[in-house]
């Protein structure tokens, strides 16, 4: 008697289990005044991996920002980011991208302070935009930011 139904008797492929496991959260970097760490955030659903965001800390002051952000914004192809939660009114800065925003015609009020920072610095500011910074991040800084970043949350994880 034939059987209706073939029964697939091909050997399965063995199932490989993802290898893209995050990389180790790293110790946080301290500059100057300023902490950087990475929090990991619980995903929404149990079955996605969490989340990993970079907090900065000045004195009281606490913002939590997106990894892929602060690429884009060291690669220079972002001059502004906000903070994830919006409601703690923190944005980092580019001197420079601010500048040249300004010059295209679309001027931000952050632009009184870069005017006044190193062309290539990065500036934090919490609250008001009249407000002085809180930190100024010079270029030999963001670049070891820049290599801290890269072991804590690699470019398009």
């Amino acid at each position: 008697m034939v059987s209706w139904f073939r029964r697939n008797t091909l050997a399965r492929p063995a199932t490989v289990e993802s290898e893209q496991k995050s990389p180790a959260i790293p110790a946080p970097l301290v500059l100057g005044s300023l902490l950087i760490e990475v929090l990991e955030i619980p995903a929404r659903r149990a079955s996605k991996p969490p989340r990993r965001v970079v907090q900065w800390s000045v004195g009281e002051i606490r913002t939590h920002l997106h990894p892929e952000e602060l690429h884009d914004l060291l690669a220079g192809r972002l001059s502004i980011i906000d903070s994830m939660t919006g409601s703690d009114g923190a944005f980092l800065c580019n001197a420079a991208g601010v500048q040249a925003a300004a010059q295209a015609g679309k001027p931000s009020e952050a632009g009184k302070w870069t005017a006044v920072f190193p062309p290539d610095a990065l500036a934090l500011l919490m609250g008001e935009i009249s407000d002085e910074p809180a930190l100024i991040m010079s270029r030999e800084e963001q670049e070891t930011f820049a290599r801290w970043l890269e072991t804590a949350a690699p470019k398009g994880r």
